[in-house]
């Protein structure tokens, strides 16, 4: 009898604290959104960015860091910073889906201000969400964007900073569609680019791979990170 209760009690606490016995990659193991993308003020993560121009490699350093908080429309974002660029993005999580917020027009492919639903932890493996679509004009040619983002699954990765199990693994489809009536369909010009991105629990983006012909080829490697006191 001892033993029963034993094994029940046991069973309960593993179904309240959220451990609950899953070992296959369709879901994502009741772990929330804020494990694989924390949002810790202070993390350093520095990447290798891996670029293929005409079959040609090109190597660079990126260092991204949480600096801090800001507020917009009653919502807080945390800020973070790219060494490669001079623009700061910004997120926030709610009913683990990440968002990106964007508050002025530094992505001419959607309206401002919006957010962006990036990840989302209630879908299932192999399912798939709408980001976000848009039609704009780019010289006097009618674009219709699209941002598609699929969940495939968990697997483990290797990557300069050494082997992360149970990452998180999301495929995002990025289409530009020049709708321009003068040409015939077949001729209409077309962009794509295809991202796999894979998260690790405690550090966030580990790895991603990008191609199309958009912005071309390029690889992205966690190569260390850190958390400051």
């Amino acid at each position: 009898m001892l033993n029963k209760i034993f094994y029940i009690f046991i069973f309960l606490f593993l179904v309240i604290s959220g451990c609950v016995f899953d070992d296959n990659d369709t879901t994502q193991k009741g772990e929330y959104i804020d494990s694989y993308f924390p949002l810790n003020i202070g993390l350093t993560r520095n990447y290798r960015i891996t670029t293929f121009i005409n079959g040609v490699e090109y190597v660079s350093p990126m260092d991204r860091i949480f600096t801090g908080t800001v507020n917009y429309e009653n919502k807080k974002f945390y800020v973070l910073v790219s060494s490669d660029s001079d623009k700061e993005s910004l997120y926030r999580i709610e009913n683990d889906i990440l968002y990106r917020y964007y508050p002025e027009n530094s992505k001419i492919s959607v309206p401002y201000p919006h957010e962006e639903p990036m990840l989302d932890f209630n879908k299932q493996k192999g399912e798939s969400w709408l980001v976000v679509s848009n039609t704009f004009v780019d010289n006097d040619h009618e674009v219709v964007y699209s941002l598609q983002s699929t969940f495939m699954g968990i697997e483990t990765m290797y990557v300069p900073a050494g082997q992360f199990q149970d990452c998180v693994r999301f495929d995002n489809y990025e289409t530009w569609y020049y709708n321009d009536s003068s040409e015939a369909e077949e001729n209409k010009p077309e962009f794509y680019m295809r991202y796999s991105a894979w998260y690790a629990q405690g550090v966030g983006l580990i790895k991603l791979t990008a191609e199309g012909n958009y912005f071309g080829n390029y690889l992205i490697e966690l190569n260390d990170y850190s958390l400051s006191d």
